[in-house]
């Protein structure tokens, strides 16, 4: 019975960690989310570029204080833009959507599915966001390089979907292998 409290102790630290990595703000949830969904399309997770999140953010103001949406004249990256009243990484999802409206048979840029093609672009290996918030509204602004979207490298760069499944141990997977562990030693 001296193992119980130290499964008890891996099971609460393993809590902690998901609670802690859960409430990690904005820029680390939405990256979460971009890697989840590139994830399953078997494409490399992006990192949080720090220098492209705070152009990000600065755009994102401008877009606050005019009230629209607009694409920057910058060059150098793709980038999404979106607004909604809801939770500002509801863009992120938002943007994948867009995977209902692909057409995998003639791959190629079209305005209905350009956010998606670019959160998924699997050349891509960095990503700045930011958000202003502005009477209930959110301002997202995502940015991603290499630049996505590149005509004629559509096919290689989205990938199918592999129907999620990921090729990695998921958190809720360890949590419950602890658990029904502890209930066979208790038993």
């Amino acid at each position: 019975m001296q193992l119980l409290p130290m499964y008890i102790l891996i099971v609460l630290t393993f809590c902690v960690l998901r609670f802690v990595q859960v409430h990690a703000g904005f820029a680390e949830d939405s990256l979460e989310m971009h890697n989840e969904y590139r994830a399953k399309h078997g494409c490399p997770a992006l990192t949080l570029d720090q220098e492209l999140s705070a152009g990000c953010e600065s755009y994102a103001k401008i877009l606050a204080e005019k009230g629209s949406l607009e694409h920057s004249k910058e060059k150098g990256f793709g980038e999404n833009l979106c607004y909604t009243s809801d939770d500002a990484t509801s863009c992120v999802k938002m943007w994948y959507d867009e995977i209902s409206l692909y057409n995998y048979n003639k791959p190629g840029f079209s305005m209905e599915t350009g956010h998606f093609t670019a959160l998924v672009w699997k050349a891509s290996t960095k990503l700045g966001i930011g958000k202003e918030t502005k009477s209930g509204v959110n301002y997202v602004v995502a940015r991603y390089q290499p630049s996505p979207n590149v005509l004629g490298e559509f096919e290689q760069n989205v990938p199918r979907s592999n129907n999620g499944v990921f090729h990695s141990v998921s958190f809720g997977f360890v949590v419950v292998a602890a658990v029904w562990h502890l209930i066979e030693l208790i038993a």
